[in-house]
């Protein structure tokens, strides 16, 4: 159980640097080159339609639609999704990306 938690610390770590060190310079480079407010709002639009767009069709590409009578009779129902499945069924990835954040965390913990 140890090793597992410091593989995973040390991954976490690496990532969360890369992640500061890549923030750092996009800052310097929207600094630099955006810098009316008419780009700042185009920015802020492309952003989030790009963002609202792979968090709609991620869940499509992978299409993981996942048996739910189990899920379904316990308490938890109401954090499945089903979004592109048949009835009976939900997607484990729209679960996680079409859920408010606490209500992921919920599934997560709950195991589907």
């Amino acid at each position: 159980m140890l090793p597992g938690a410091l593989i995973v610390g040390a991954i976490c770590g690496v990532l969360g640097g890369l992640f500061i060190i890549v923030n750092s310079n996009l800052g310097i480079l929207r600094k630099k080159y955006i810098t009316s407010n008419t780009a700042k709002l185009v920015e802020c639009v492309l952003f989030s339609v790009a963002t609202t767009t792979s968090f709609y069709f991620f869940p499509k590409l992978l299409n993981d639609c996942r048996d739910a009578t189990g899920v379904l009779s316990s308490t938890n129902h109401e954090l499945v999704v089903e979004y592109d499945c048949p009835p009976g069924q939900y997607s484990p990835m729209a679960t996680m990306f079409m859920n408010t954040e606490g209500s992921a965390i919920r599934s997560i913990i709950s195991g589907f």
